[in-house]
């Protein structure tokens, strides 16, 4: 017996020997998980009596975790994993708060990876605006001599009308003086942007080029091309990225160019750096990541920006045919000889740009492939070799190239050109000479504190002997924040012979507020000028400048100045230019004078009004009721509301982000409005109507009694009249108080910032007579309410009494 006994608790310690440990699990528990501080949701895991967790492999994957070759243990025929397995894993459990804190090696995880995209996108994620809107600038001016009995009158003007992505563009000048009268129409233009395509199609005048050595030519024909400004935010040349790998949550301080830009808090895993703020040259960007023990690491990458490469895959390009057109300026409608001109650039890699241009017409066929080279951080160059055929002068060749570095210190360039006789282009043919070697260089070494020094030369020598050369020099130092000195010295010879020298102070008193003294020697004189200055604001108010000069050369002096003034008022921009003159060794005095006024008439939304000169696009911004507002745009004051509360702002900047606000310290504090500021992305030469939904809250107070004077208390009272209804209840005491406004939920939910558009606000109340219906007693009454038109905010209705019910 005592063997048989032996030999059961061995075979019981064999097996208990063979069971996992996992196997004895005396419950299930729900726990909180977290992987590298990113919450991964609640996973049901198995606790054994000793506190060990573990983990189905499944729901490992699914928090995050990567594909482990680790010991597996096999519970309720399901594959498990201990937590103490895991190595490079650290678990914090928190049996109070059931939560799992996990924090892995980040080559053990697979989470998402982490982009910090720096660059900006803000045209497509702002309103267009809607409708039609148009402009018309215009600009007079009347000019003098001071003792001319008659002057000159000169009047331009552009006009256009935008419907969404359809522009009508068009523009001219008139002229009147004594002996000449004559108006010409300038540029007119039909544009269609195409913004998913990233380009436009342009019919009517334009003014189209092939790019570099070709100028550009102004044809009246159609042309379809690539128009990145439709997207500002879009990035189109190489800015670089820098990638790494975060082992735990970290903190980053990301330093370009010496100077920290940024702290970023990373997750665990693999994070990237896009669109880091660098600058036209050689950058230097270090990123220093911290964990959470301490640890630093630090990286360190070069990088040249330039932004005459295209990203890899991008395309820049012209295609357009017309007429050219000839006598510009002069005449309204010369055209001439057919043309076609052909541009196109495409990014083949982050640091190769490759292209050509191409242009024909009557008789002439140019063709000139270039390509962009990066030297990653050592410069960019450019090359280009093209060849031309003309029918009186034959084939004709041009090769040129370029080589630029820059960074925060040195800016070096080179540009070398030569071309054969016979090599002309469109805007070249006519010429009768033409260039045989041209070439240039510059060197410029710089700090904060040491100046900036500059050095270049120049030649060119053309197939008829003209040649010229040149050399120079050139110094700048801010001497203190609001002091600024700058020299250069040049000196030309060849064909024709020049030594120059000039020299400058610049002072900046204030804001504003500029005075500069100049010297300057040429070939036979010299000049010296003061010139005090105060700039334009952005809106409304006054600015000016004031020049006097003297000027020694041919054995004469003269004495020069030039007064201006400046004004932007609320409909229009204002100038008074006057030159005087006088010559020291004859005695004779002189000048001249120049006024000017101009302005633009717009239409957006349904509203007309006057305002200075459209720059780029427009706005009309509407605060009903509300006058002598400030209207701000981008935190500057543009505009004030006139009577009607309108105000026009003509300087808003299109396809970019602007946000147009206004001064909510002017606002009374019974009135309500919806937003404080609109953001909106207008197209090019547009307008926009911004409304900002105003209610000016009026109060009414008063008591309703008995026709025994006895107060009515809480009573519901209904009111119909002048097209509205509303409702309140009485008080203790048969007092009352309701508001003319109210909020409607409804079309709070669709309000847009559209002029004409649904308001946030309904206005229940308006002066006049409404009929009352209460419950009183288990009878209903039928009473006259009348509100009073008053500008008070708190208006009292006085007693109102029922009425005596017939048969009392």
């Amino acid at each position: 017996m005592r063997v048989m006994l032996d030999g059961f608790i061995f075979a019981c310690l064999a097996v208990a020997c063979f069971i996992p440990s996992a196997a004895l699990a005396e419950e299930t528990i729900i726990l909180s998980i977290t992987l590298n501080s990113i919450p991964r949701g609640d996973f049901f895991l198995k606790r054994t009596g000793d506190g060990h967790l573990f983990i189905r492999m499944d729901d490992l994957r699914r928090i995050g975790f990567k594909k482990l070759t680790v010991p597996i243990t096999t519970i309720e025929n399901d594959a498990y994993l201990s937590l103490l397995e895991l190595h490079g894993v650290t678990a914090v459990y928190d049996d109070k708060q059931l939560k799992l804190d996990l924090k892995a090696k980040a080559e053990l995880v697979d989470l998402p990876r982490e982009t910090l995209d720096y660059g900006t996108r803000p045209g497509p994620s702002l309103p267009r605006p809607p409708g039609v809107s148009s402009f018309l600038n215009y600009r007079l001016d009347y000019g003098s001599q001071i003792k001319a009995s008659s002057g000159t009158w000169n009047a331009t003007g552009q006009g256009g009308i935008r419907r969404g992505n359809l522009l009508l563009l068009s523009d001219g000048l008139y002229q009147r003086q004594s002996n000449l009268e004559r108006s010409v129409r300038l540029m007119t233009s039909l544009y269609w942007d195409r913004p998913e395509e990233l380009a436009k199609w342009v019919a009517g005048d334009i003014l189209a080029t092939s790019g570099e050595p070709s100028g550009p030519l102004n044809l009246g024909g159609i042309s379809y091309a690539s128009s990145f400004s439709i997207e500002p935010g879009l990035v189109t040349y190489p800015v670089g990225e820098f990638s790494g790998m975060a082992a735990y949550p970290s903190e980053a301080e990301i330093y370009v160019n010496g100077a920290l830009i940024r702290r970023e808090r990373l997750s665990p895993g693999q994070y990237r750096f896009r669109n880091l703020p660098v600058t036209n040259g050689a950058n230097a960007v270090d990123i220093l990541i911290r964990d959470p023990f301490g640890v630093e690491s630090h990286f360190s990458n070069a990088f040249y920006l330039s932004d005459r490469l295209l990203k890899a895959g991008l395309h820049d390009y012209s295609y357009s045919a017309g007429f050219l057109r000839s006598d510009f300026g002069n005449t309204s409608n010369r055209y001439g000889q057919p043309v076609a001109i052909a541009r196109h650039n495409v990014g083949m890699s982050d640091y190769l740009t490759i292209g050509a241009g191409a242009e024909a017409g009557k008789d002439l066929v140019n063709i000139v492939p270039r390509a962009v080279l990066s030297l990653q951080n050592m410069g960019i160059i450019n090359i280009l070799a093209g060849g031309s055929y003309e029918r009186n002068r034959g084939i004709g060749a041009t090769i040129a190239g370029s080589y630029q570095y820059q960074s925060r210190h040195i800016n070096y360039q080179l540009n070398l050109r030569h071309s054969t006789p016979g090599y002309r282009t469109l805007t070249s043919r006519y010429n009768a000479d033409s260039p045989l070697l041209e070439g240039s260089s510059g060197l410029n070494l710089g700090t904060p504190l040491t100046g900036s020094f500059g050095m270049d030369a120049t030649f060119m020598e053309t197939y008829a002997g003209q040649i010229r050369r040149s050399v120079g020099v050139s110094y700048s130092r801010s001497l203190t924040k609001s002091l600024h000195f700058s020299a250069s010295w040049r000196n030309a010879w060849g064909t024709f012979s020049e030594n120059t020298f000039f020299a400058g102070l610049t002072y900046i008193p204030g804001k504003d507020n500029t005075i500069s003294a100049t010297y300057q020697s040429f070939r036979g004189g010299d000049r010296e000028t003061l010139t005090i200055q105060k700039n334009l604001p952005v809106g409304e108010g006054f600015g000016y400048r004031g020049t006097v000069e003297r000027e020694h050369g041919n054995e004469r002096t003269v004495y020069r100045a030039n007064p201006v003034l400046l004004y932007n008022g609320p409909h229009g921009s204002y100038s008074a230019d006057y030159r005087g003159r006088h010559e020291e060794k004859s005695g004779e005095t002189g000048g001249d004078y120049l006024l000017s006024a101009a302005g633009a008439v717009v239409y957006a939304g349904g509203h007309v009004g006057l305002t200075r000169p459209v720059s780029d696009s427009f706005a009309v911004v509407q605060l009903e009721g509300l006058a002598n507002t400030a209207v701000l745009l981008d935190n500057q004051v543009v505009a004030r509301t006139n009577s009607a509360g309108l105000a026009f702002i003509p300087t808003m900047r299109s396809y970019q982000a602007n946000t147009v606000s206004f001064d909510d310290h002017q606002i009374p504090p019974n009135y309500l409005i919806k937003n404080y500021s609109v953001p909106l992305s207008p197209g090019q030469w547009g307008g926009a109507c911004i409304s900002f939904p105003v209610a000016r809250i009026l109060a009414y107070t008063g008591r309703i009694l008995t026709e025994d004077g006895l107060p009515v208390e809480g009573v519901h009272v209904d009111l119909r009249g002048n097209q509205r209804e509303f409702s309140f209840t009485t008080l203790s005491n048969g007092e009352f108080y309701f508001e003319n406004v109210v909020a409607d939920s409804e079309e709070n939910k669709i309000w847009s910032p559209v002029c004409g558009g649904p308001s946030p606000y309904r206005r229940v109340a308006v002066p006049g007579k409404y009929e009352a219906k209460a419950k009183i007693n288990g009878h209903e009454r039928i009473f006259e309410l009348v509100i009073p038109v008053s500008d008070d905010i708190m208006i009292s209705l006085g007693d109102i009494r029922l009425p005596v019910r017939a048969g009392q």
